[in-house]
């Protein structure tokens, strides 16, 4: 999950809890130390989802709000 500017994780904990409920494992990704680099973030981001590949069979899927869907 990733957040919209000037959010946190926060914001999304009620939608991670019910994403949690239905079978899917939640990630939150912050782009808060990036807020004026958008590509920094999302090279960040890449880093992010990279490893978890490495570690997770299956499909990954990036679910963002405001500036987090612009860096996904």
């Amino acid at each position: 999950l990733l957040h919209g500017f000037g959010q946190t994780r926060g914001t999304l904990l009620v939608l991670a809890r019910r994403l949690v409920a239905a079978g899917y494992e939640v990630v939150h990704f912050s782009h808060a130390p990036f807020a004026a680099d958008v590509p920094a973030a999302a090279a960040s981001l890449r880093t992010l989802v990279a490893r978890l590949q490495e570690e997770r069979p299956g499909p990954i899927h990036l679910l963002g709000f405001g500036l987090g869907g612009l860096v996904a």
